[in-house]
């Protein structure tokens, strides 16, 4: 949720119509239980679509489409890093994020 808190809070207008969720996390754990655990919030689980192994498909479509290159380079041209570790308030805004439950 961190992540997209600033991912969202630099998005020109602020919206996200959909939300790709790549990698083993989306794949091992279910969305409900992502956002029950805070790495979502609530008001986008219904945008988000598990993708899977997004990498690995991506460089395998490269490798059978090479014509596609030109067109992943203008996408790379166009793309902006957001290095989160650089944001002022990252990790006071991640430990506000966290959720641990009640415990005792």
């Amino acid at each position: 949720a961190t992540a997209l808190h600033f991912l969202l809070g630099h998005a020109p207008d602020a919206s996200c119509p959909r939300l790709f969720l790549a990698g083993a996390l989306g794949t091992k754990v279910s969305v409900d239980d992502l956002e029950t655990l805070g790495f979502l919030p609530g008001n986008l689980t219904k945008q988000v679509s598990v993708i899977g192994n997004a990498a690995l498909r991506g460089a395998e479509r490269l490798l059978r489409n090479p014509e596609k290159r030109s067109s992943l380079a203008k996408l790379c041209e166009r793309s902006t890093v957001l290095s989160l570790t650089e944001e002022p308030r990252f990790q006071e805004t991640f430990v506000s994020m966290m959720y641990f439950g009640s415990y005792r």
